[in-house]
């Protein structure tokens, strides 16, 4: 089949009868003419009505310059639709145009709106405790600034998958780097929700190539640092006033004795410590609630030291009465200012600790809890 020529033709003007009171300013419109049949579309974008002049912003001011720029971007957008649609259906019309760059018609493929119901998936997910509310949140702030630098800097709602290319990734990662102030782990982790999407997209036949394969980015080593063992025995040691203050303690020396996470030690159960037939010792098996790897873990005699103290005070089955992430942050906070700490400790550094002794084990046994 011969695809049908046209032609086509867009131009801007401003809106003077729609000037907005509060600055002045005349919303710009573009007009999409197609073997003459003509469609007007705003492009939400304001001009001072004295700096326009022929259809664009006259002079050189930052003003100017940054309204022409995005005057550019628009015209390039309905270019690329024009020669999609033309490639892919034969023939063009300015109706089927103005769908296609206000997003109407053409919504089943899109990002944000498959981000949407990933995120749905994935709460679910986490009410049932198959994942981490920790991620779940990440996943979330990442659809924010996604739909944010969207709207900032593309002018759009959504973006259709064949419409995110190398280029638009490049500006999604200068945005966050720039705007947001994202360190490069941070941009790691926030990459991947966006692969997750659109790797699915590629198996459902949606995108013919990946748009991250020239896309580079690799997570930098940082020292978090981890506990001396002499700090670890001042802290072992110390009486605090608060009950939950002592408890607190408690959780993270058990999470540095095991290596488990704050959501790991907060959904233990009972029915996870096993004694195994091979060694005759009691081991913590289970499955990471962040990552769902498989973890196996010999239980030390300060963590069933740490258990045995808590027996029959948490709700359920669960092994502790274990306080919320940020109750536990605050007290650790106290209780490094208490115990001369000058680290940040969190249960991020549990496992750094524990692990940098694993050779003083024998010493470590002895610390009295």
């Amino acid at each position: 089949m011969k695809t049908k020529r046209s032609t086509f033709a867009t131009s801007f003007y401003i809106k003077r009868s729609a000037v907005r009171n509060r600055d002045g300013k005349a919303p710009i419109m573009v007009k999409i003419s197609i073997d003459g049949d003509d469609k007007a579309l705003g492009t939400k974008l304001f001009v001072t009505p004295d700096l326009w002049e022929n259809g664009k912003a006259k002079g050189k001011s930052a003003e100017a310059t940054e309204i022409n720029g995005q005057l550019k971007e628009v015209s390039a957008r309905l270019t690329n639709h024009y020669h999609r649609i033309l490639r892919e259906e034969d023939f063009v019309t300015a109706e089927k145009l103005r769908n296609a760059f206000l997003g109407i018609g053409v919504m089943e493929n899109c990002i944000l709106k498959d981000f949407e119901n990933m995120n749905r998936e994935f709460e679910a997910m986490v009410e049932k405790g198959q994942r981490a509310k920790s991620t779940y949140n990440k996943y979330l702030a990442v659809y924010n600034h996604f739909a944010t630098f969207l709207w900032e800097k593309k002018k759009r709602t959504d973006m259709a998958y064949k419409e995110l290319t190398k280029e638009v990734i490049t500006d999604f990662d200068k945005y966050l780097r720039v705007e947001k102030g994202l360190s490069d782990n941070t941009l790691w982790i926030y990459t991947m929700p966006l692969l997750s999407l659109t790797d699915k997209a590629w198996r459902r036949g949606i995108v013919r190539s990946d748009p991250f394969g020239e896309y580079s980015l690799e997570m930098q080593e940082t020292d978090r640092g981890y506990l001396t063992e002499e700090e670890l025995r001042t802290l072992a040691n110390a009486v605090f006033v608060k009950k939950q203050t002592n408890l607190v303690r408690d959780m993270f020396l058990f999470g540095c004795f095991t290596g488990l996470s704050y959501i790991d030690i907060k959904t233990l159960t009972h029915d996870k410590i096993q004694r195994m037939d091979f060694d005759g010792e009691e081991w913590i098996i289970t499955r990471r609630t962040k990552t769902r790897v498989s973890s196996n873990v010999p239980l030390m005699e300060i963590a069933k030291e740490l258990i045995e103290r808590y027996k029959g005070l948490a709700g359920g089955d669960f092994v502790f009465p274990m306080p919320s992430n940020g109750t536990c942050n605050k007290h650790l906070k106290q209780i490094a200012k208490a115990c001369g700490i000058s680290k940040e400790i969190g249960f991020h550094l549990r496992s750094h600790s524990v692990f940098s002794f694993f050779l003083k084990i024998n010493s470590l046994q002895n610390i009295p809890v």
